[in-house]
């Protein structure tokens, strides 16, 4: 027989317990989708900011004419 996802779903509102470990599950991607996303945030100042600053300064170079 296939597994079926919707086996476990129960008919009635969960219990206090039950609505407790949901929130707590919840909770938890909330906080690591929070973390991540400061992840992203800060390589893109640490690493992605310092890399455009030197390739404008490449560009301005190139417009002034003192490289070749």
């Amino acid at each position: 027989m296939a597994w079926d996802p919707d086996a476990n779903i129960p008919d009635s509102p969960f219990t206090k317990p039950e609505r407790r470990d949901v929130r707590r599950v919840v909770r938890w991607y909330e906080r690591r989708e929070f973390l991540h996303a400061g992840i992203k945030s800060w390589i893109l100042w640490v690493i992605g900011l310092p890399t455009a600053m030197v390739g404008l300064w490449q560009v301005v170079q190139i417009l002034i004419g003192h490289v070749k």
